[in-house]
């Protein structure tokens, strides 16, 4: 506990007194891990983005990036909205550009200004990023039919401007095969439509399906595997996370973890349009699992995307296929025996999947305009 509070108290004063240095042409890296932290929000509030700071420090002197690796954190901060972008050193972040507030952090033209802005200054062979803040998976609208003070977002969230990103922004805004990894320490985002719509910026996502712990990862333990960046690390990232909160939650937080390997994403979809083209309606009785549930938000659903397939599909044959392709695609993945209190997770192949199952719910928070549905879920008999 003390260690803790004088970490704390540091990456306080460390953030408040950033000096701004005038980079010198840097070495290139082995891997650059950018996280994108979009905190003014609730979680800057509760300084959830000060406590993984200090676990980042923590784990740098530790010797996480003894291999010249380097970690670039883009900080938009709760309340004043200040957005810079900072390298962490041995003891501290060292501001390396500061922002104007003309843009949200979650203003697609932002996040591609500091991405490209962090992989000049920090040129390496490889780069990682996490993206780092509130989410809520496929959704592709800012504008909730329902009646709702709190707009939705697919990912990312600033009270400053009152802006959020949509899912099709996110995809926009992150250059073709710029990252190794993508890591969402977000919830909901293990979506087959999120993997699907950043398909081609990345060749490794890492998502979770339900909601994810509000103390989000422990970056003490992963930064060394972010700095790795294979997908051999971030397996190892998906355990860490289950042994430091645990798969038992029943009444608590829920942990789940998968991760995606892009390339198989197109057969995935192929395989998938051809089962929706030639299926059965989905029976009335059918009760998928499901990820998520908010009263709040009744329009949002996530639930398994291999329960939902073997529902429609009416070819044995195309269903192996279609797991074969599954299992190129999800990696691995992990998952608690329960949602909070009330929802036992039965099901759990690593993908979630909207099921949409009338006519007037296609356009609901923007999913037809989802390359997921242009391309597969346009062709279900609905």
């Amino acid at each position: 506990m003390i260690k803790y509070i004088f970490l704390t108290i540091a990456a306080a004063l460390t953030l408040s007194a950033c000096h701004s240095d005038s980079p010198s042409v840097p070495s290139t890296a082995p891997m650059t891990v950018v996280v994108y932290m979009a905190a003014d929000n609730s979680l800057g509030r509760d300084r959830k983005d000060i406590d993984d700071i200090n676990e980042m420090i923590a784990a740098k002197r530790s010797g996480a990036l003894s291999d010249g690796s380097r970690v670039m954190v883009y900080r938009a901060e709760y309340r004043t909205g200040r957005q810079r972008l900072l390298e962490l050193k041995s003891d501290s972040l060292h501001t390396v550009r500061e922002y104007d507030r003309t843009l949200a952090s979650t203003d697609p033209e932002r996040m591609r200004q500091v991405l490209a802005d962090a992989r000049t200054l920090a040129p390496a062979v490889e780069y990682g990023l996490v993206l780092w803040s509130h989410a809520l998976g496929w959704t592709n609208s800012t504008v909730d039919p329902a009646p709702y003070s709190v707009a939705p977002r697919s990912f990312g969230d600033d009270l400053s401007a009152n802006r959020k990103m949509t899912v099709s922004e996110l995809g926009a805004a992150l250059d073709p095969a710029a990252w190794k990894y993508i890591y969402f320490d977000c919830c909901l985002m293990a979506s087959v439509e999120v993997a699907y719509e950043l398909r081609h910026a990345t060749g490794l996502i890492y998502a979770s399906v339900t909601e994810t712990p509000y103390d989000g990862c422990p970056y003490d333990k992963a930064l060394a595997l972010l700095a790795d960046g294979s997908e051999q690390a971030l397996c190892a990232i998906a355990r860490a996370v289950a042994s430091h909160y645990g798969l038992s939650t029943r009444g608590c937080c829920p942990v789940s973890a998968s991760v995606i390997s892009t390339a198989g994403l197109d057969r995935l979809a192929d395989v998938t349009a051809r089962i929706y083209r030639s299926g059965h309606k989905l029976p009335d009785d059918f009760e998928p699992q499901q990820y998520y549930h908010s009263y709040r938000y009744p329009s949002y659903r996530y639930n398994d995307l291999e329960q939902y397939v073997e529902a429609v599909c009416s070819e044995d044959a195309l269903l192996d296929e279609w797991r074969e392709a599954l299992a190129a695609t999800v990696r691995h993945q992990l998952h608690s025996d329960w949602i909070w209190s009330n929802i036992e997770i039965i099901r759990h192949c690593g993908l979630s999947t909207r099921i949409v199952r009338t006519p007037g719910q296609i356009s609901t928070l923007g999913y037809d305009g989802l390359q997921w549905w242009t391309d597969v879920a346009s062709h279900l008999d609905i």
